[in-house]
């Protein structure tokens, strides 16, 4: 028990007394000991007065009309409060808690005290070490900074946890530099609260418990398994606990970890929360009903809670939410989910078994929609040695492992190494599901428009139209899948002159996508896209450029304007404009592309080389032969880098450029 007597006194000239009510059972003792004569003096024998009337003193003092400030901290129980706050005088109350929900009666306003922010985390830390020998050169160089910074993150910027690891680097900074003690907390990676620098500090003027799974544990302890809404509350919590420990936590996904409706239903899964949230402050509240953990709390709480089913219930809930939003295809959930997708499929992949296989082939096909493919190929080739070692080299599952990893190759424009991959998939269903299955019109669909893209092949036409007939044949036209092979049979078609062919299958394509797909959906902007090229190559310039701005529209949306899909659009109404004779506009779209395309994809990518023969031709048109010749040149060196030396891509700008050389154009 401490009093204070500095600028406090303007509020407070009767004192400051700060009592711990971490253990109830102790308040009275904190209580009696303000009467003594080094604080109130209330008797001249105080000490050898009955304990009970010791108590009643202080009470009776705190009525008074004299204003003291009263700190109780660490009260987690309203009951507490009620008991021990003075119903009337000149006192005032500072609670400190966890908990974040008070009764108005009781609490007439809370503050709550989140993380600090990382610039104030850095300055504290350097506050501890600002007055030893050398701090400059030792704590101030741009490789300690970063360390601190890092060290600030280890222990998600909170106070307590800051002020004990600052005062354990200025005790030892002779022998441990921010470096090694940085080291060593990502040694004891999730159990970075049970290191010796977080298990008390040197000096508290309010000798405060400086022990940080001791701090957690005041709340925790308060959870009754024997209480239905704290056995759930239980298991809520080891399961938030698998989740990326400091991340932004959807609550609906939290609570579908419990699946058992009977034994949780809804209500009383919302009042666990609650207990967690508002009673406790293990788990923080986030705008729009989300939640988060702090990382210190995950790994205390990982440590204590004996749940084995909670990291595979997570494990299964993220997989399902992943595999949901990697279907929708839109950037910005499947972003949100990452960190969480990421955690789990990490803490799974040790045990190499299903489970670990199919979070990795779902994060690795994330990582493709993201346009994150080297790190989307490393994942998914782990996905596919988990499952050829516990399955076989011809079991199905292996199968979708390679066709994921053909589509990573070929969304990067590495066609060639994607033809081996599809190939084998194809083989392993036919063999194990048969030629009419729907996992084998799948790789039938990614063959044939690979093999179109690589080569130009006319097989390309009879794997698509084999893919089609057996999604007609299974689930009829009202079928993404179906819509996807339709729209890229119109592609090929359209492409190789079939024009009146591809705008059939193109229309009925972006009918279906239109109904059974979300608005603004990617796939549908890519079949706008497609039918604006078939309406342009019959004439059809307002046609053309209508399905070109709507397309353009739908990527600006879900990618933002600097996307190279946004790029593709883009192209494609520079080709109208194109057509139109408005050359100026056309040129700028296309510059616009281009530059989106090189910065975000490099130059050796098929995206890009697209582009750039668009350029050349553009700049052809426009009898600007010298730098056409610059742009075709560019074009043919990736085309030869990425495609089949017979493709009909290397022999249109060989022509172009013949014609420039045959032409004695400049």
């Amino acid at each position: 028990m401490k009093t204070y007597h500095h600028a406090v006194e303007l509020t407070a000239p009767g004192g400051v007394f700060w009592l711990s009510f971490g253990d109830p059972a102790a308040v009275a003792d904190g209580v009696a000991a303000c009467g003594r004569a080094e604080h109130l003096a209330l008797h001249p024998d105080f000490d050898s007065l009955p304990f009970d009337r010791q108590v009643r003193l202080v009470r009776a003092a705190w009525r008074e009309p004299l204003p003291r400030l009263l700190v109780f901290d660490n009260c987690e129980d309203e009951s507490l409060l009620a008991e021990w706050r003075p119903p009337t005088g000149g006192c005032r109350v500072l609670v400190t808690s966890r908990r974040a929900r008070w009764s108005p009666a009781l609490v007439s306003q809370v503050l709550r005290l989140h993380a600090l922010e990382r610039a104030e985390s850095l300055a504290l830390l350097r506050a501890y070490c600002a007055n030893l020998p050398d701090a400059e050169s030792v704590f101030a160089s741009p490789a300690a900074l970063a360390d601190l910074e890092a060290i600030a993150a280890e222990l998600g910027d909170l106070p307590l946890a800051l002020h004990l690891a600052g005062s354990y680097l200025a005790h030892r900074y002779l022998s441990l530099s921010p470096a090694s003690y940085l080291a060593e907390l990502r040694g004891a990676q999730d159990q970075a609260h049970t290191h010796s620098s977080l298990q008390g500090g040197d000096f508290s003027p309010t000798r405060h418990d400086q022990h940080i799974a001791r701090a957690f544990a005041l709340s925790y302890r308060r959870l009754r398994p024997e209480v239905p809404t704290d056995l759930l509350a239980l298991r809520l919590l080891a399961r938030a606990a698998c989740f990326a420990p400091g991340e932004t936590l959807p609550r609906a996904l939290l609570l579908a970890t419990v699946t058992d409706p009977e034994a949780a239903p809804h209500a009383l899964g919302e009042d666990a929360l609650t207990r967690l949230v508002g009673d406790l402050g293990l788990i923080e509240p986030r705008e729009g009903g989300a939640l988060r953990m702090h990382r210190l709390v995950a790994g205390f709480v990982r440590a204590v809670a004996a749940d084995a089913e909670a990291q595979m219930a997570v494990e299964r809930v993220v997989l399902a939410e992943a595999q949901r939003l990697n279907e929708d295809r839109l950037p910005m959930p499947m972003r949100a989910l990452q960190p969480h997708l990421r955690a789990v499929t990490g803490a799974a992949i040790p045990r190499t078994d299903t489970l670990a296989a199919e979070l990795c082939a779902e994060l690795g096909w994330q990582l493709v929609l993201l346009d994150m493919f080297s790190e989307a190929q490393r994942v998914i080739a782990q996905s596919l040695a988990i499952r050829e070692a516990l399955l076989g080299p011809d079991h199905p599952d292996v199968a979708t492992s390679l066709s994921l990893l053909g589509l990573s190759y070929q969304f990067q424009g590495a066609f060639a190494a994607a033809r081996a991959p599809f190939e084998r998939a194809l083989d392993i269903h036919e063999r194990a599901l048969g030629p009419d299955h729907l996992e084998t019109a799948t790789d039938c669909n990614n063959l044939g428009y690979l093999l179109f893209h690589l080569d130009g092949a006319p097989g390309a036409r009879s794997y698509l139209r084999r893919a089609l007939l057996i999604r007609k044949r299974t689930l009829g036209l009202r079928d993404a899948g179906t819509a996807r092979t339709l729209n890229n049979l119109g592609y090929v078609e359209l492409r190789t002159g079939r024009i009146a062919a591809g705008r059939r299958y193109l229309k009925l394509a972006l009918a279906i996508r239109e109904q059974v797909l979300p608005a603004n959906h990617v796939s549908t902007a890519q079949t706008l896209n497609n039918l604006g090229e078939a309406l342009l190559m019959q004439g059809d310039y307002v046609g053309a450029r209508r399905c070109h701005e709507r397309a353009l529209a739908m990527r600006n949306t879900v990618f933002g304007p600097n996307h190279f899909h946004a790029a593709e659009s883009m192209r494609s109404l520079a080709h109208v404009l194109q057509a139109q004779g408005d050359l100026a506009a056309a040129r700028a779209h296309l510059e616009r592309a281009l530059a989106i395309c090189v910065s975000t994809l490099g130059e050796q990518h098929i995206e890009t080389a697209w582009k750039i023969e668009a350029m050349g031709n553009l700049l052809y048109d426009q009898a600007d032969y010298v730098a056409a010749r610059s742009y075709l040149q560019r074009a043919l060196a990736v085309y030869r880098e990425l495609l089949d030396p017979e493709h009909p891509s290397i022999a249109q700008v060989r022509e172009r450029l013949e014609r420039i050389e045959a032409d004695g154009l400049p």
